[in-house]
């Protein structure tokens, strides 16, 4: 996973809170990288001076995702792109974008979890059973030596 994947929830979160305080998407997004420190601050500010300068939204936000490298955050732009060419709310799409990346993240790290049991079956054979066998069997091998 990239560095971005780690705060693309609470970006989002924030970008939800000020789109629903009222704020245009542009002044939400610079609120945004305000707020939020280290490279996802550098990538929206980068991104809104894109836009600042003329570069269509689209556009912007597609270069931002494509420099990212982040399957969350290209989805989260595609997503925003048709719902601005549909006329749909922001605010509802960037809900709906920050809990299904949410899922996403909660389903990875189950997978994670369900993997950790066979990854630590082969040590567990290697290192802990040869250890626990002469525990046990140890006092039985003494005594059928000593009869």
């Amino acid at each position: 996973r990239t560095v971005f994947d780690r705060s693309i929830p609470d970006t989002l979160d924030l970008l939800t809170i000020c789109l629903d305080a009222g704020l245009a998407f542009d002044a939400a997004l610079r609120e945004v990288a305000d707020k939020v420190t280290g490279p996802m601050s550098e990538e929206l500010t980068q991104t809104l001076s894109e836009m600042r300068y003329g570069r269509p939204r689209k556009d912007a936000l597609q270069d931002m995702s494509m420099r990212m490298d982040s399957i969350d955050w290209t989805d989260f732009v595609n997503a925003l792109i048709l719902a601005q060419q549909l006329g749909a709310p922001m605010t509802d799409t960037v809900n709906i974008q920050a809990d299904e990346i949410r899922r996403r993240r909660r389903q990875r790290a189950e997978e994670k979890a369900a993997q950790a049991s066979l990854k630590m079956l082969f040590p567990m054979l290697g290192c802990i059973f040869p250890t626990l066998f002469i525990v046990l069997m140890g006092p039985v091998a003494l005594i059928l030596v000593h009869k």
